[in-house]
């Protein structure tokens, strides 16, 4: 049994530009085992990114999405209390 959630929040200064920033958590109160600490594996993430559109129409639309993340497990391996991953993604979006 847990619990989690999350938020986001994308601003829109102009039609083009469009900074974003999210935020998503998960929190176990119960564990497969007794002997695990209750707080095992639970996941924190934090997102932050861009998004810039180059042309749009009625049709199409294409744009530049840049993103950085970081997200960090609590217990969620053996040798180490806490695991911090992060991740970089540069990609184009297209929408019809």
């Amino acid at each position: 049994v847990g619990s989690g959630g999350c938020l986001g929040v994308v601003w829109t200064p102009t039609l083009k530009t469009r900074p974003l920033a999210g935020y998503n958590w998960t929190k176990n109160s119960t564990q497969p085992t007794e002997d695990m600490p209750r707080n095992a594996n639970d996941q924190r993430q934090y997102t932050v990114g861009l998004r810039h559109t180059f042309n749009y129409s009625t049709r199409a639309e294409y744009a530049l999405h840049a993103e950085y993340s970081a997200l960090r497990v609590r217990g969620g391996a053996a040798e180490e209390p806490t695991v911090t991953s992060t991740s970089l993604f540069l990609g184009i979006d297209f929408a019809f």
